[in-house]
């Protein structure tokens, strides 16, 4: 807090539980550590980040109740609408899964936000267009989106020193993002639009770019096709305009 009030001259915050599943828990070890969270005078709100096959009865009464007062997010990891890609990365939950969570949560007062990966191996242009136009009829409030990038210790990055996995071009996911944007309705907030894991144990992509770098990218690219957010809604897909199924 001291860094932002400093650097940006923040007054107020939002406390992001981030990694790993941050309702995984008994409901009485979530509402100390939600409830000591609020308790400092400058915090407005929660955004906590979790899986949308662990979201129990007790923990949404939690959250509800918490929301009469405060900002409440819950930012559910999708990553991808496809369950063949999903359980190709031993995601451990399903589109239906999230589908369901979604439902639950809504009409509770409590925001979602949506976490996708794009580039997975076998995605196609049309994918990401898919995945907008699905994620755009939902009741959610934001999204974030970032590109697929293996790190040190795992398993894609086995299949990058093999050969197996050719992460996506800088180009090429700009043009997936735009293409994104493009169906996603106006009202829903991009919260993020690139992800970078740290230089130790990144190994592919490098583009070394930072976030606003990236965001002008997407933004000067959407300039030179005249579109915008939104913009593209209703229309149909890549594959239905060249008449494939």
């Amino acid at each position: 807090m001291a860094y932002h009030r400093t650097r940006l001259r923040s007054q107020k915050f939002i406390i992001y539980f981030q990694k790993f599943t941050n309702i995984y828990a008994p409901v009485e070890r979530l509402q100390d550590l939600y409830s000591r969270a609020l308790g400092h005078p400058d915090v407005l709100g929660l955004s906590i980040g979790t899986r949308p096959d662990a979201l129990s009865d007790e923990t949404l009464s939690l959250l509800q109740e918490l929301a009469h007062h405060h900002y409440i997010c819950i930012e559910l990891g999708l990553q991808s609408i496809d369950d063949m890609i999903l359980k190709h990365i031993n995601r451990g939950h399903t589109l239906s899964d999230y589908l369901h969570a979604v439902d639950r949560i809504a009409g509770r007062g409590i925001d979602i936000c949506t976490h996708l990966i794009h580039g997975f191996p076998g995605e196609s242009r049309d994918s990401i267009v898919k995945t907008a136009d699905l994620i755009g009829s939902l009741p959610i409030q934001s999204l974030k989106l970032h590109q697929l990038h293996a790190v040190k210790g795992t398993l894609l990055a086995e299949h990058y020193y093999n050969g197996e996995f050719i992460p996506q071009s800088h180009a090429e996911y700009v043009a997936a993002a735009c293409d994104f944007l493009e169906r996603i309705p106006p009202h829903i907030s991009i919260q993020r639009l690139y992800g970078s894991a740290p230089l130790s144990i990144r190994v592919a992509p490098n583009w070394d770019l930072k976030n606003n770098q990236m965001w002008f990218s997407i933004i000067n690219e959407l300039g030179r096709r005249g579109t915008w957010q939104g913009c593209r809604i209703g229309e149909p897909s890549l594959k239905q305009a060249n008449g494939d199924d």
